[in-house]
């Protein structure tokens, strides 16, 4: 094979040719021990496969453009329950099951036969004289390519993607289904491939009209051996294991073809003919059964009669009948055949139009296990109500559609009709307004939206209890849980958001929130809240939005994409971050660590309980945000321009600790660690012997920092492991400090609950005794009454039962504080409570997580898309009984002045859209695909770019029905659709042409299950621009922050997908821009058909990013620059009537 891809045929040299001398010997031989077939060995069972009888037999549907037609090729679906035919005249027809219920039926071609109908996964492929199609099971086009200069005749399903296609022509040609186009061309010693057959054995093998067979290897496509099968042509043969069957025609005394009596059976391991047999009918097709090796075919007479045999001429019970097909007449002719992949039904065809099946059994089944077939669905029937029957109630029968009045309508003189009134336009817009052509102009004032102007509400809509009503827009919490009537609602789970048809997330609006939220419809989205702290905290914040590198997959690198759009979007944005939950579930580190969970794991144990997975989960993301500033200063140290170089983090965030370890022998060996959390170690309740001991929280932080402990520990002098005791001593404090509060055992809530109960109250210490010391049990038990006993009893062993009905009535008494002091090595620091992110479990769920948040000097609570102002006392807070805290933030009061006031440079760079990088290196011969960012070329405010996303899933969506009618997702989209492609076109400018700017192929290492919103174009150059997600998103960033403005169609939502903020006045969606104030929008076909602007029939994303800037530049020439809408809502009113009179057209037809 040669690097363009040729296949060049073997030479004549060391082909075997097997002539009749040969095959003639081969016979003398033993025919009945064939090394190596499990058929023959010895001991094996013979399957037996039956008698058939016939089960259904119609007239094929011939289509409409002729009077008769023939069958021509059969086919059993592979994947569902159906049977293909295509006839003579190019119609194709699929019928489901053993009664051949008509499915589907579609023309292909006007008149060409079709030659062979394969299946797979998706659909069917078809093949004409000069063409190739690919159709759904329904019969709607995939696509259709023709292929000129050729006579086809036969095809074969080389792989997934692979099509082998053979006819009368000296090469066959291997055609790729995914991009439309030949990949090769594979030349053979013969002039012509007729039939092509290959086996489990990977023997591939070819038929050719001259009655020879070609042995190909199927990975370099070089011929091995011809076998002379017969001397006049081939009318089929089979393949099955390393086994061969043919039938066909002889060369009579006078020239003529005539049918061979013979069925000639080949080996092709030892290319040597095993037997050749003589049965009772002319054999015109021989099939071997799958599945039953090599001991049962049958043959097939062209008259209508058809024998089941053993190839090797052994005499089995079912050759003694000969079946005859029914409605077969002199005239009559079987043309094709097929066996299913079970063998429980065989299908005939005719050139008189007849199919028949037969089966072994009354209700065979083709496939073992068949996918199911989607009907449509069937048509509402009338229901029949007797007029005398008076228990039948009105609702089952439907509303009429009618002008005239009802007899349930009231009248007018007990009825008034009342609307809301509309509110004044507030001050604040008057004070902004222009006019311009007498017509008033004001920014729209923050937190409000579009065309939408809240109500006045009445005292009677606020009711404390009305979980359904939410205030202007605001998120509500679900009634699927049922909450303590001591939470307050803003801390009940809030409703997932909503999704469109196409699987694209809708906004949350709110209108009354002051600050950007994230949203969370992920069972990973438990992260949330951490990363909101994060962008909170300035310092830590502007660190990790300054932090860029090249790795595909890096933790914070997504971090500071969700900080820079949080810090840049309006407060009434809300987004779902795909992007980090997509680079967050690919980690191998978190998947080791088990912080990542699974879509499908149900299981409720204390491991994946968000209380633990948060604080897990904390320490790991601040130990990948070290790792990861390390990564810069090395590449520093290498003489790369770091995009952040300033202070290390571990001085904002590690906590600097020296530990001392002393063994037995006496060796001592010191060193200093870095720790960026902190875990509390609580020490135990009653070490006093009297009661539950009072410790502060500043006390349980500085034992959690300094305690001592023993473990096994290697010892260089021992060498080996020793008890060893370890101290630990604080050296530097960090400016902000973290804390896991490890409450996930019931010791440590209970010690949590009792410090609360203390605080409130110390003097209740006495109402709990502490647990007792003796050795020995009481003889009496229980029923001891001496109260000074020095023996224990059953009722001192259960001491947590009794700390719990100690603390059963603990308020919410706040226990850590505000602002805490530490000791240092030279002086102590206070810090303050600056967040808190805690836990609230449901029952037989793993709840959800809310946290505390200090903004913008004020305290606010964060239930994902919801953010609600509190008290200050109210912030540590933590009501145990329905909340559980889990991680605690403390901030340095006297912060350096160089944290206070950071402003570090911005990290995306115009090299991103000049370099041309690429995963793939293209062909220099192919045309170039885009124009970069040129050096002399600047994007400003005043330039516009076309941008079109191609969304794609991962995963398709499966639901089931509930036993009440409802639908339950199964397994849903939203959280694994990608952005597969993105194109980006110059709409202005001195350099505005049809190449783009951007056409990135995004890698992805999954396999794509559906495309939401386009299909994939075909590339009929071959030339595709691979890069990585994360590259074509810095592109795009890059152009936001250029303040270019951006069109496109149904750009706002898909833009939402990329997690890439767009401000409003730099983006441009036509799908809003072509819409008239209370229709529907449309999608972009119908629109540019209307104003006449070219649109690709096929899905093309390039095509349809350039139909878009055409829409904006023709809504600009409509309205003057937008100064004058009349025109142009004359217009979209016209498009809007023309369309639904074509829908009504459509409907009455």
């Amino acid at each position: 094979m040669l690097s363009d891809g040729t296949f060049i045929p073997a030479s004549s040299e060391g082909t075997d040719e097997l002539n009749g001398d040969a095959a003639e010997y081969s016979v003398n031989e033993d025919p009945n021990n064939i090394a190596g077939d499990p058929a023959f060995s010895d001991g094996g069972e013979i399957p037996s496969i039956g008698y058939y009888n016939e089960l259904s037999s119609i007239p094929i549907d011939i289509g409409s453009r002729h009077s008769s037609a023939g069958v021509v090729s059969l086919c059993f679906d592979h994947h569902e329950d159906l049977i293909w035919q295509g006839n003579s005249v190019g119609h194709v027809t699929s019928y489901h099951g053993p009664s051949l219920r008509k499915y589907s039926s579609f023309q292909i071609h006007q008149s060409n036969p079709v030659r062979q109908i394969e299946t797979f996964d998706n659909g069917v492929i078809m093949l004409t004289q000069s063409c190739i199609r690919i159709s759904q099971r329904g019969g709607l086009t995939m696509f259709e390519a023709p292929i000129p200069d050729c006579d086809l005749q036969c095809m074969l399903l080389f792989d997934s993607n692979h099509v082998l296609l053979g006819g009368h022509q000296e090469s066959s040609l291997l055609y790729d289904i995914s991009t439309g186009q030949v990949v090769s061309k594979i030349p053979h010693s013969q002039n012509d491939i007729v039939l092509m057959r290959f086996s489990e054995e990977n023997f591939l093998c070819f038929g050719h009209s001259s009655g020879k067979i070609s042995v190909v290897d199927p990975s370099t496509m070089l011929t091995t051996r011809i076998i002379e099968s017969h001397s006049g042509s081939l009318s089929d043969f089979s393949v099955c294991g390393s086994s061969l069957l043919s039938s066909g025609f002889s060369v009579a005394n006078d020239g003529d073809l005539v049918i061979d009596d013979f069925v000639n059976m080949f080996d092709l391991r030892t290319s040597r003919a095993i037997a050749k047999s003589q049965f009772d009918i002319a054999p015109f097709f021989v099939r071997f059964f799958p599945g039953m090796f090599t001991n049962r075919a049958i043959v097939v007479s062209h008259l209508g009669h058809f024998q089941i045999v053993d190839p090797s001429g052994l005499a089995i019970p079912e050759s003694l009948v000969v079946h005859k097909l029914g409605g077969v007449s002199e005239d009559t002719i079987i043309t094709a055949c097929d066996i299913s992949a079970t063998s429980s039904a065989i299908a005939f065809g005719d050139n008189a139009g007849l199919l028949q099946l037969w089966g072994n059994d009354a209700l065979p089944q083709f496939n073992e296990y068949a996918n199911p077939t989607e009907f449509p669905d069937p048509p509402s029937s009338e229901i029949y109500i007797s007029y005398d029957d008076y228990t039948i109630p009105y609702s089952v029968i439907p509303m009429p559609q009618t002008d005239k009045p009802l007899s349930s309508d009231l009248p007018e003189s007990v009825t008034r009709q009342r609307y809301y009134e509309t509110p004044a336009v507030p001050q604040e817009i008057l004070d902004k307004i222009e006019y311009v052509d007498f017509i008033g102009y004001a920014p729209l004032p923050v937190g409000w939206v579009r065309n939408r102007v809240p109500y006045k509400r009445h005292e009677y809509m606020d009711l404390p209890n009305d979980s359904s009503s939410s205030r202007d827009g605001s998120p509500h919490a679900s009634d699927d849980v049922f909450y303590p009537e001591s939470m307050p609602k803003m801390y009940h789970k809030l409703d997932p958001p909503s999704f469109t048809d196409a699987g694209i997330d809708e906004p949350t609006v709110c209108l009354t929130r002051k600050f950007p939220a994230l949203e969370n419809n992920s069972i990973n989205g438990y992260a949330n809240m951490l990363l909101y702290v994060f962008s909170t905290f300035e310092p830590i914040s502007t660190y990790i939005k300054s932090h860029l590198c090249k790795r595909e997959l890096c933790l914070t690198c997504e971090i500071s994409c969700i900080i820079d759009t949080l810090k840049r979007a309006p407060p009434d944005y809300s987004f779902i971050p795909y992007n980090f939950l997509r680079v967050f579930g690919m980690l191998p580190e978190a998947t080791a660590l088990g912080l990542v969970i699974s879509e499908f794991d149900d299981s409720l144990n204390p491991q994946s309980s968000y209380s633990k997975l948060i604080q897990n989960f904390n320490r790991f993301v601040l130990q990948q945000l070290h790792q990861d500033f390390q990564r810069d200063e090395e590449r520093s140290d290498q003489g790369e321009d770091p995009v952040f170089l300033s202070q290390k983090v571990n001085d904002l965030l590690g906590l600097t600790l020296e530990q001392t370890s002393v063994c037995k022998c006496g060796n001592e060996v010191i060193r200093e660690m870095c720790n960026f959390t902190t875990p509390l170690i609580y020490p135990d309740l009653f070490n006093n012997g009297e009661g539950p001991m009072q410790y502060s929280f500043a006390e349980v932080v500085n034992y959690s920092l300094t305690t001592e402990q023993t473990t096994q520990a290697w010892c260089v002098r021992c060498k080996k492991y020793q008890p060893t005791n370890q101290k630990k001593k604080v050296i530097r404090l960090p400016h902000l400090l973290s804390f896991n509060c490890q409450l996930e055992q019931a010791r440590e809530l209970s010690f949590w609950k009792v410090q609360q109960k203390l605080t409130e109250n110390p003097d209740s210490s006495k109402d709990l005794e502490p647990p007792s010391t003796a050795i020995g049990m009481c003889r009496f038990g229980n029923n001891c009454t001496r109260k000074d006993c020095k023996f224990r009893h059953e009722k001192d062993l259960d001491i947590q039962t009794r700390v719990e009905e100690f603390v059963s009535d603990v308020g919410d008494e706040p226990w850590a504080p505000m602002t805490l002091q530490i000791p240092g090595q030279d002086s102590d620091t206070l810090f303050e409570l600056i967040a808190c992110v805690m836990h609230i479990p449901e029952k037989n769920a793993r709840g959800h997580m809310v946290a505390h948040v200090k903004m913008s000097g004020g305290c606010y609570l964060v239930n994902d898309s919801l953010i609600e102002p509190i008290t200050v006392e109210s912030f540590s807070r933590f009501n145990l009984g329905w909340m559980t805290p889990c991680v605690l933030y403390y901030k340095s009061v006297q912060m350096p002045e160089s944290l206070v006031n950071l402003t570090l440079p911005n990290c995306i760079k115009r090299e991103f859209l000049s370099d041309d990088q690429k995963l793939v290196d293209l062909n220099p011969d192919l045309r170039k695909i885009f124009l970069p960012l040129q050096p002399d070329e600047e994007f400003s405010s005043s330039d516009f770019l076309g941008l079109d996303l191609q969304i794609i899933a991962n995963c398709k969506q499966e639901t089931d029905i509930n036993p009440d009618g409802t639908y339950k997702t199964i397994t849903s989209t939203e959280n694994s659709m990608i952005i597969n492609r993105v194109v980006c076109l110059r709409g202005n400018g001195a350099k505005e042409t049809v190449v783009p700017l951007i056409d990135d192929h995004n890698q992805t290492k999954e396999t794509v299950a559906e495309y939401i919103n386009k299909l994939p174009s075909l590339d009929l150059h071959g030339g595709k621009h691979m890069s990585t997600f994360k590259h074509t998103y810095l592109k795009l960033k890059y152009l936001v922050h250029q303040k270019v403005m951006l069109v496109g169609h149904g750009l706002e939502r898909k833009l939402r997908q990329f997690n890439l903020f767009v401000p409003r006045e730099q983006l441009i969606d036509t799908q809003l821009l072509y819409k008239l104030s209370r229709q529907p929008p449309l999608p972009l076909k119908p629109v540019a058909h209307f104003f006449a602007v070219s649109y690709s029939s096929r899905s093309d994303l390039l095509k349809d990013c350039y139909a878009s800037l055409q829409l904006y530049n023709n809504y600009l020439r409509l309205t003057n620059g937008g100064r004058t809408m009349q025109a142009f809502r004359m217009s979209l009113q016209e498009m809007y009537n023309k369309l639904k009179d074509i829908h009504s057209q459509q409907h009455s037809s």
